[in-house]
């Protein structure tokens, strides 16, 4: 209870975890985001279905095949076809209109995927089925380039699955009970649209990770956290910088002192910005 006359402490919660509570937090944390990351996995679609998507993929696959940012899209390619959904056009710039942050998550996966393209490319090519027979059930012949893009939605499952789990860490530092944090996460992660977003290739997964990372740090006071999810969440979504006012008013209300706090919102603001900068002067494009 609170002492007559005493005021509350509102604000970031300095928490002493007892020798036993880090580990059993750590131990759920990690089954947590295991289990999740094996059922979005189970319920990804696997395959790209918007031109969205596809500036996110094309760059992806630029980088991987040749170690350049240009898109590349379907209508780019003579043997390719455009698929369910998609309509690309010739951009009048030629690359991605979205953040590289997520094209570049998603190469480790686009690269793994490689040996089982190579193998697929490798066999004798299939006679396409009619369309009577794909009405019927028969499956098109699968294609090197199904394969990468299978893997490489892949990517935000992983990281949806590790937003959810930073919001898990982040509510029991905040001295929440494991239980009431499990809940509130598992809404999240399956109540929302973090999940069919999870088997998805779109930008919003990576700004969601960083904005909970931000939400999460700034609320226990993990400066050096902030300043990494400002990073992302600012190179992800420069629009993003209208929460600076808001996280330079929390620093200033509820950190004494207040010098790292500063510090953290200014190293994440400029590290974000300036990887907006620096990958459009790599690729010569003067486009935020």
């Amino acid at each position: 209870m609170t002492l007559l006359g005493e005021r509350p402490t509102i604000g970031p919660v300095q928490t002493q975890a007892t020798p036993t509570a880090a580990p059993r937090v750590g131990r759920a944390a990690a089954s947590l985001f295991i289990a999740l990351t094996s059922l979005y996995l189970l319920t990804a679609r696997g395959r790209i279905t918007s031109i969205d998507e596809w500036h996110v993929y094309g760059t992806a696959e630029s980088l991987v095949e040749r170690r350049s940012w240009e898109l590349r899209l379907p209508s780019d390619d003579p043997a390719g076809e455009p698929v369910e959904d998609v309509a690309p056009a010739k951009p009048e710039r030629p690359y991605s209109r979205y953040s590289v942050v997520p094209s570049l998550l998603s190469v480790p996966f686009c690269k793994a995927a490689e040996p089982l393209a190579d193998w697929i490319g490798s066999q004798p090519i299939r006679p396409r089925p009619l369309q009577r027979e794909i009405d019927a059930g028969r499956a098109p012949p699968l294609a090197p380039r199904d394969v990468l893009q299978a893997a490489t939605t892949f990517s935000s499952a992983f990281v949806t699955a590790a937003t959810a789990t930073i919001l898990f860490v982040g509510l029991c530092r905040l001295s929440i009970g494991s239980g009431a944090a499990l809940a509130a996460t598992l809404v999240f992660a399956l109540g929302t649209l973090a999940w069919p977003y999870s088997g998805s290739l779109y930008v919003q997964p990576v700004a969601a990770l960083g904005l909970v990372g931000v939400v999460v740090s700034a609320a226990i006071a993990a400066d050096a956290w902030m300043a990494i999810a400002l990073m992302v969440l600012f190179a992800v979504r420069l629009e993003f910088v209208v929460l600076l006012p808001v996280l330079a008013l929390h620093v200033w209300r509820f950190r004494r002192p207040i010098g790292a706090g500063v510090a953290a919102l200014v190293v994440g603001a400029m590290g974000g910005v300036g990887l907006n900068v620096l990958v459009n002067l790599c690729r010569g494009d003067p486009w935020l």
